[in-house]
């Protein structure tokens, strides 16, 4: 953060990483961490990886989460926002 400052690069942090455990249900907690950030503060950056744990827990996650009015957006729409 403080080069990208120092550069005048715009940057966010990530607030979430969602698979430092390799199993669905863990993945889906940090999921719902994520998601109860955004509706507090407006947005969370939630990573990972194209692990296939990760992928099936976020796409079980997908309906849930629209429901809850999270919208997914590129890391960069966010940057631009922020």
């Amino acid at each position: 953060p403080q080069v990208a400052k120092e550069k005048g690069i715009r940057f966010i942090r990530r607030d979430v990483f969602i698979d430092n455990e390799h199993k669905i249900e863990p993945i889906k907690k940090q999921l719902e961490a994520a998601r109860d950030l955004a509706l507090k503060k407006g947005y969370a950056v939630a990573i990972g990886h194209d692990y296939k744990t990760t992928l099936m827990a976020i796409k079980e996650m997908v309906p849930a989460m629209k429901q809850a009015g999270i919208e997914f957006v590129l890391v960069e729409d966010l940057v631009s926002a922020n």
